[in-house]
């Protein structure tokens, strides 16, 4: 009977470990943590660059993280962002509350997966867009050792796979022709309305995340044109990080 209550009493730790290695629950985020990441930004337009930028929490409520976000070496005020308590993003689309990130959805186990998709109407600003639309679908693919800036990480590794769709109002194009009379030469110009036009392409993220740093300590996303053609990339690393210290009881 004693032999029999030993091994029982040695198998709960071991048990409770598994458990806890097969998913993680969400991170308590406290004021003051604080996490300085560098991104490597790759786009068709401007090129490639890489910068630093360091994120701040300043505020916890029971519903919202406020946190500031200030690139390293930029003389500008920081950019004050707030986000949920599992760092997904809303913001009013169409009037309507909506999730528009959501890389994270605790508690994390391998296998689980969830969606996120967004439709915006007509914006003619300087994105000009009939609608807009994109689906994202995430899976957790499971435990990974990753190596940052930061150091060497086991962590959870998330991916998503989907589409962007595009449709663009009609653009006028015009064309010169030169024609030459007994007398003088005259330019003609022809304007011709093109109806609108939809496109749509892929999407790829991957997201590492460690309960050690209660945030990812890499993040990669890309987007693609309908050729397939890779025309924007964002990868971030972390450099280090801070915890903030605990609530007081005075």
């Amino acid at each position: 009977m004693l032999l029999r209550a030993l091994c029982f009493l040695l198998f709960l730790p071991i048990s409770s470990a598994l458990v806890m290695a097969q998913s993680v629950s969400q991170p308590q985020i406290r004021v003051g943590d604080s996490w300085l990441f560098q991104q490597t930004l790759q786009t068709a337009k401007d090129g490639w660059k890489q910068v630093r930028f360091q994120l701040d929490v300043s505020r916890v409520t029971p519903s919202r993280i406020y946190y500031s976000v200030a690139q390293v070496g930029l003389a500008r005020p920081p950019v004050e962002l707030m986000a949920a308590h599992d760092w997904s993003v809303a913001k009013s689309v169409n009037g309507k509350e909506t999730i528009v990130a959501r890389p994270l959805d605790f508690p994390l186990k391998t296998g689980k997966d969830w969606k996120v998709e967004l439709e915006e109407k007509e914006n003619l600003g300087s994105e000009s867009f009939k609608s807009r639309s994109s689906n994202l679908l995430y899976q957790v693919v499971g435990m990974e050792n990753v190596d940052v800036p930061a150091g060497k990480f086991k962590a959870w590794k998330i991916e998503a796979e989907g589409n962007w769709t595009e449709t663009r109002p009609p653009a006028v194009s015009s064309s010169q022709q030169t024609q030459m009379t007994a007398n003088q030469v005259v330019t003609v110009t022809a304007a011709k309305k093109a109806g609108e036009t939809t496109v749509t392409g892929r999407i790829y993220e991957a997201v590492w995340y460690s309960p050690e740093t209660k945030n990812y300590v890499k993040y990669v996303k890309e987007r693609f044109d309908p050729a397939g053609v890779r025309y924007f990339s964002d990868v971030r690393e972390l450099v280090s990080f801070k915890e903030g210290l605990p609530p007081s009881n005075d």
